[in-house]
Parts: C-alpha cells; structure tokens; sequence
C-alpha cells in the first residue's frame, strides 16, 4: 500500500508539472518568452508539436493516477472490512478534488507568473518524451493542425441587429465594460447616422483661396492647427481641392520654390460626399480613395460641411476618443473654466464637464444652442445663464459663435436666460 502511496505522489507531481508546462507554453508565446538554446526556440517554433506531447502525457498520468487511486480504494475497502462500492464513491471525490487543485488550478496560477522558469525546466523533458511518444504525438498534432485550419477559414457574418443584441448582452452579462458595450452599440448604429450630424457646417469651416502665397498658406496652417485645408476658388463655396500641410513643409527650407509657390500644383483632388451619407457608407468611401476628409455637399451639391475621420471617431468613442477632432477642442484652464470652439458639440461639452442640469440636443452645438436660448446671435462679451452654467462669448462673428467660455458658478448679476 505505501507503495501504492509514492506511485500516486510521483503521479500527482507529473500531472502538476505538465499542467504548468502547458500554461507556461501559452504564456511564452504571447509574451516573447524564449528559453535558452536553439534546440528549445525551434521547438518553440512548432507549439502543436509540445501542445500534443503535454496533452498526452498529462493524459497518461491522470488515468494512470486514477486506476492507482482505484486500486488503493479497493485495498482500503479490504484491509478495514467497509463496502468496496462505498470506498469507489470516496475514492472518486478525493481523486477529482486533488486533480482539480493541485493538478490543474494551482500549477496553471504559478505558471502563468513565471513561463519562462517553467519552460527553461520542463522543456528537456517533454523533447524526451516527444521522441518516445512520437506515434500518438504526430497524428493528434494533425488533427490540431486541421481544426485550426478550419477555425481560422471561417468567417462569421453579423448584422448592425445582432451587433446591437450582442452588446447589450454582453454587457448586462458582464463580459465586457459597460464602456466598450456602449461603444458597441454606436458603432451598429453607424448605418443609422449619415454625414450631416457628424460633419463641420460650411459656416465654421476654415479654407483657403487658390491664390494666396505660400505665407499666407504657412500662416494658414499656424493660426488654426489643422493638418489639411479646404482650397476654394473665388468663392468659399467652390472648393476646387484640397491642401495638406505636409505637401507645404517641403517649401521652408528652398527660397526660390517659395516665390514659385503655387496651391493649385500641389493640391489635392476632394472627395465629394452626399450629407445624408450614412457614416458606414462614408468609412467606405475613406478607405476606397484612401483618404481621411470628404467634402459634404447638399441635394443642389452646394457646400455643406467638411467631415473627417476624426469625426467619426469621436462619434463612436466620445470626446475621449483616439484621435482629437481638429479645431474642437475643449480646453480646461487652471480657474475651473472651459474654452471651447462654438461648432462643439453639446454631447461632447456635456462628457467634459460632468453634464448639464438642462435638457439638451445632443448634436446641437454650442453656438446654436447660445443663439437660441438668446434670440439672436450674442455679441462679444455677452454672458448668458443656464442652469448652473454661464457662457460667455468671446470670439463671434455677425452669423456665429466662434468661442465660448464656460463657467459652473452661478454670478448673480448675470443675464438669465431659461
């Protein structure tokens, strides 16, 4: 029976060992891991390879260990005189306890924090065994090769419906953040938005005529930070292309080109867009002409707007999404106010500062809003109330807001406007 006793032990320690390595093998892959010696990398290089002889051999410890634990049982039921069905039933509950934490929790826990002293220790070994257990490794490595196979050709299709059921699943369920279901969910509703909730006005776009000389240009891209411009002819309307700031750099250092600057040799042709274009359509379109701006044209294909890519972006992620929307940003001074660009978007002010206290639009923008609750649009200035908020307006023109100013506080000598 002691016998019996040290077989399982040494049973036990295997199925512990080859449970780690099979983390471990995992583990070193996604992270880089490699062990010393070319033997081990190349071996590394065929995982099916170490996956079926770890596989194999775990197999063979955990039924070698049962049919021990087995025997031992029915030598117990003996030696104390107890029903052997009785001791079966012990036996089973005890054995598939121990494997499941110090034969499969426990090892896959410390693997995963150390792949590399596992594998620098466990990898001569499972070579070794690789050789000897070469007429069952190769044909179960076939079958894991042409499952794998199988899984990676096929494809799964989902519609904007089943993506919408899918986050809202998964997000109640908790499979994922509430924040990325909620991304999620915008992104299926991508077919339901079009161009014009997304896009600049033709009002606060900021272009460049055709003609002007590459100072002006220069001076152009300094004064409103963006990495392309509109290029119009005669009139703001007629856009007639498109200018990249990189196509001027390579101006600055040759005098004599900048005398011969010309925007329409270097200009870009545009990509006119409908303003009722869904944005799944309009991402189709960016990748098409390999482009990160369209022109938004209306239904007499007049001027509309201009749309980027990182509309769409901050559509989908919020005002914190991976690209910034150019010449939109909300700044945060050290006072506790906010400046930010009139076309900003209520939704976006709204995440910035905590939310409002008032019901709102949220594609509405800070000028249209300021404008209406106003009456007309403000003057230079002008401080308006709402809710807890006070604006003032400190850039406009005689059809727009330019730039806001916001406060939390309530002043009491304010103008109010509810």
């Amino acid at each position: 029976m002691i016998t019996k006793i040290l077989i399982l032990l040494v049973l036990l320690c295997t199925s512990f060992a080859f449970s780690a390595a099979e983390v471990a093998l995992y583990s070193a892959r996604s992270s880089g891991v490699r062990p010393r010696g070319k033997l081990y990398s190349r071996m590394l290089e065929s995982p099916q390879l170490l996956l079926s002889t770890i596989l194999i051999s775990n197999a063979m410890s955990v039924f070698a260990l049962t049919l021990i634990g087995a025997s031992l049982a029915v030598d117990t039921a003996v030696a104390l005189r107890i029903n052997r069905t009785f001791s079966l039933a012990i036996e089973v509950v005890v054995v598939s306890g121990v494997l499941i934490i110090a034969a499969d929790a426990v090892p896959k826990i410390l693997a995963a924090r150390r792949p590399d002293a596992v594998l620098t220790f466990m990898l001569p070994l499972v070579v070794v065994l690789l050789v000897l257990e070469s007429p069952l490794v190769f044909p179960l490595k076939g079958i894991l090769t042409r499952l794998t196979a199988r899984k990676r050709g096929a494809t799964i299709k989902i519609d904007d419906k089943g993506l919408k059921s899918l986050a809202q699943v998964a997000g109640s369920a908790g499979v994922i953040d509430l924040e990325e279901a909620e991304v999620l969910r915008k992104i299926s509703y991508l077919g339901d938005k079009n161009v014009r909730g997304t896009m600049t006005p033709r009002t606060e776009i900021r272009s460049i005529a055709a003609d002007i000389s590459f100072n002006e240009a220069v001076d152009a891209f300094r004064k409103t930070e963006h990495s392309r411009m509109p290029v119009y002819s005669e009139l703001p309307e007629n856009v007639v292309g498109m200018l990249y700031a990189r196509d001027v750099l390579p101006y600055l250092k040759n005098k004599s080109a900048q005398r011969r600057f010309d925007v329409r040799t270097i200009m870009r042709i545009p990509v006119f867009v409908p303003e009722t274009q869904s944005i799944e359509k309009l991402l189709d379109t960016f990748r098409a002409n390999r482009v990160h701006a369209a022109i938004a044209v209306d239904e007499f294909g007049g001027l509309a707007g201009l749309v980027t890519l990182s509309d769409v972006v901050r559509e989908i992620f919020g005002a914190g999404g991976v690209l910034p929307r150019e010449g939109s940003r909300i700044l945060n001074l050290r006072d506790g106010s906010y400046i930010m660009k009139g076309g900003t978007k209520l939704e976006e002010v709204a995440a910035a500062i905590g939310g409002f206290e008032f019901e709102f639009q949220p594609d509405d923008s800070i000028s249209s809003l300021l404008i209406s609750r106003n009456g007309s649009v403000p003057r230079v200035g002008k401080k308006i109330e709402i809710g807890r908020c006070l604006f003032e307006i400190e850039q406009a023109t005689p059809k727009t807001i330019l730039q806001v100013r916001l406060r939390r506080p309530n002043p009491s000598t304010v103008e109010k406007n509810e």
